[in-house]
């Protein structure tokens, strides 16, 4: 079987999937016999972060989110005053113009 073969690149996959965090390749030299293949699967492997990094991220991720909703807010809340001030305006100039007929 080559790098290209489907059933070998799925049994890899899969058994990759089961077990990221291992620093083998969940026994590549048993399972996967391409050593390009099994290069990939540990560079792969080394690039995924621990489970405190991806708490981490997410944490962060929330905080950001938090913050544009926030911003999102404000943003919204200034157009509505500004809104109502020139709707206001608009009232006002018709009532003068009317008053002036």
């Amino acid at each position: 079987m080559g790098l290209g073969h489907p059933g070998q690149l799925a049994f890899a996959a899969l058994m990759f999937l089961a077990n990221p965090a291992s620093t083998t390749a969940t026994r590549a030299d048993e399972v996967v016999t391409d050593p390009l293949l099994q290069k990939r699967i540990l560079k792969l492997r080394k690039t995924l972060p621990t489970a405190p990094e991806a708490a981490a991220m997410d944490e962060a991720q929330q905080l950001e989110q938090l913050r544009l909703q926030s911003a999102l807010d404000r943003q919204s809340k200034t157009f509505q005053a500004l809104s109502n001030i020139m709707k206001k305006k608009s009232d006002s100039e018709a009532a003068i113009i009317g008053n002036l007929k």
